[in-house]
Parts: structure tokens; C-alpha cells; sequence
């Protein structure tokens, strides 16, 4: 985390690669990696299947749907609302 939160997002991604080696069924290290996968440009791809490993994993982790809504905005409004409405759903904070 401290290496996403200085922006360093391309040192973020190693480390969370490593850690979703070291514990592959933890969600939160794939929904933080599809995260900062998110802020690399060129890496949409790899983000969205860090994302549907973290949902298949623990479908409900609130964290994990605005991360999808972020991934849709642009190229699928329905989705990232559908996306979104999940979400409040399921935390209305």
C-alpha cells in the first residue's frame, strides 16, 4: 500500500503480484492489485482478470464493485451502474 500511495504503481503491482502468489485465495490482495493494475495505462486487461479472481473468490466484498464500476466508466455506462447499484446494495456508505 505504501507504494500505491505514492504512486508508484508499477512497484505496487509487483508487490501485490507477490502477494496474491503467497496467499492465492486472499481477495483483498486481488481486488488491491486490479486497483493499481487500473492506474498503469496499457494494463485494463490485466486489472479486469485480478478483479474477476478477487469476485470469484468472495463475490460480495464491497471493495471489489467500485472497482468494477471504475473499469466499465468509459466504455460501458450500463454496466458501471449496474455495477455501482450492486454496490450500494450491498454497502449503502
Amino acid at each position: 500500500m505504501a507504494e500505491f500511495k505514492r504512486g508508484n504503481y508499477w512497484g505496487a503491482a509487483d508487490k501485490f503480484k507477490w502477494a496474491t502468489k503467497m496467499a492465492p485465495k486472499n481477495a483483498n490482495y486481488w481486488s488491491y492489485l486490479s486497483l493499481t493494475y487500473s492506474k498503469v495505462p496499457g494494463r485494463v486487461k490485466e486489472a479486469e482478470e485480478a478483479l474477476l479472481t478477487a469476485v470469484k473468490l468472495e463475490p460480495l466484498m464491497p471493495s471489489s464493485i467500485p472497482s468494477r464500476t471504475y473499469l466499465h466508466e468509459g466504455r460501458a455506462q450500463e454496466r458501471a451502474f449496474t455495477a455501482f447499484q450492486k454496490a450500494l446494495k450491498i454497502d449503502p456508505k
